[in-house]
Order: structure tokens, then C-alpha cells, then sequence
């Protein structure tokens, strides 16, 4: 038999709200390993914990539910999500290369007082 988390497990594990879970299950985006029909209550099982996850991070570096949505539709080959995280990458790139290039220029073009530049040289 597989384990079981309830909703308070889960998201204490993730670091969620009842509400954020509740939310990607209302998006399509989750769904229960089980619900007890006596009770109503919610149990998951460990891949809805790893899925969890997954959308935090999406939604971690900008996407939106409606993204990680296209990504699960499309069993991970969406053509459009994969151009916009080939955009995000190219501009963090950049942003990154622009930083690593003020940072080097500011610790090799320190400025010297008159006079310093002289006995630096010799």
C-alpha cells in the first residue's frame, strides 16, 4: 500500500496553504490520490507532493498556473512555454554577464590618488 499525506502533511512538506492546494486542484493542475467518502477528506500520495513542488518553482521563477497547466497538458513538450523559457534564460543571462562585467571593471579600475600612478608603474 502506498503512503498517504493528508492536506495538512502536505503542505507543512511544501511549504503551502490549504488554500494554494485547494487552488491547483481547482485549476486541474492536482489531483487527490483519494478522498474518503465518509468524510470528504483529502489524502495524497507522493507524486502529488513532487507535483506540488514543481508548480512552486514555476511559479517561483515568474509562470503562471495557466503555465504550468500548458506544461502538464502537453506532458512537458510545450512548444510555447519552451520559447519562454529560452527568452527568461537569455536575459538573465545577460543581466548576469552586465553584472560579472561592472563588478570586474570596478575592482580593476580603481582610481589612485595623483601621484600614486607613477610608483605603480615602476
Amino acid at each position: 500500500m502506498k503512503k498517504l499525506f493528508t492536506v495538512g502533511q502536505v503542505c507543512k512538506c511544501c511549504g503551502v496553504s490549504r488554500s494554494t492546494v485547494l487552488r491547483m486542484e481547482s485549476r486541474g493542475l492536482l489531483s487527490p490520490a483519494r478522498v474518503d467518502e465518509d468524510t470528504g477528506y483529502r489524502y495524497y500520495d507522493i507524486y502529488n507532493v513532487t507535483k506540488i513542488l514543481h508548480i512552486q518553482m514555476f511559479l517561483e521563477m515568474g509562470l503562471t498556473y495557466d503555465d504550468a497547466y500548458s506544461y502538464y497538458a502537453s506532458n512537458g513538450k510545450s512548444p510555447e512555454l519552451l520559447a519562454a523559457f529560452e527568452s527568461r534564460l537569455a536575459l538573465l543571462t545577460r543581466a548576469y554577464e552586465e553584472m560579472k562585467l561592472l563588478d570586474f571593471q570596478r575592482f580593476h579600475m580603481a582610481v589612485m590618488p595623483p601621484g600614486e600612478t607613477e610608483k605603480a608603474v615602476q
